[in-house]
């Protein structure tokens, strides 16, 4: 009599690793995207006025971020300051952090003066780093 095979296969069983390599690859890829949609804008909401040369600027350690609203306000952050308070800070800034980067972004329908008020006050007290935030200008054609 002739033996017939088991339906058991005699193979040990495996795990296939190309599926989990694949898991893996995709987790990463998202991981990273939305550690990168995490990076939040330590300035308060504005409309900012659009620019063809508007580029993303990147974070850095030592910056703050001046918002002027469309009715005057001074934020350093996302804190309220008048112009005197605004010049102690700076002060602070150049004494702790001279390499400290100054982003200046203003509303859309604030008075260009007081942006250059801000840009002189933080020159007048040594810090010449200065960025202004404007946003990516849409062409529509």
């Amino acid at each position: 009599m002739a033996q017939l095979a088991s339906p058991r296969s005699k193979r040990r069983p495996r795990i296939e690793i190309i599926p989990f390599i694949d898991v893996m690859f995709f987790l990463l890829a998202t991981f990273m995207m939305v550690s990168l949609s995490m990076i939040h804008n330590q300035g308060i909401e504005l409309k900012l006025p659009a620019s063809n040369s508007a580029r993303p600027i990147a974070d850095r350690p030592q910056q703050v971020t001046l918002s002027i609203t469309k009715d005057g306000h001074i934020y350093a952050d996302q804190q309220v300051l008048s112009m005197e308070q605004l010049g102690a800070r700076l002060a602070d800034l150049k004494r702790v952090a001279p390499e400290t980067v100054i982003i200046v972004q203003g509303d859309y329908g604030c008075v260009f003066g007081k942006v250059v008020e801000v840009f002189d006050q933080a020159r007048n007290h040594g810090l010449t780093k200065l960025i202004i935030r404007t946003q990516k200008q849409l062409n529509h054609g």
